[in-house]
């Protein structure tokens, strides 16, 4: 995954959500995503990527959002635990 997509994933989607929600919706996609990643490395066959999303030809399931690996999982989970100390909006500044 390219830095960028990464900060926008953190600034745009974990940080939100603890900003506007609280954490456990941050915490629930950031699950999925961790999900995601499992089924995706556990797989042996062919995908296509449509987006963020990846869909594999042989089973025809879609891994919404993506995966991530698990350097971004940690910087994710720092993210969040950083967001539910300090002021969200100035880690939500300092990402993007």
């Amino acid at each position: 995954m390219e830095s960028t997509r990464l900060q926008t994933i953190i600034a745009q989607i974990f940080a939100g959500y603890k900003t506007f929600t609280n954490e456990f919706i941050a915490y629930e996609r950031l699950g999925v995503l961790i999900e995601n990643s499992e089924q995706f490395e556990a797989y042996n066959g062919s995908y296509i990527r449509i987006n963020d999303d990846i869909f594999l030809e042989d089973i025809n399931a879609t891994l919404v959002g993506g995966v991530m690996q698990v350097s971004e999982v940690i910087l994710c989970t720092f993210v969040l635990n950083v967001v539910e100390t300090t002021n969200p909006h100035w880690v939500s500044l300092q990402l993007i």
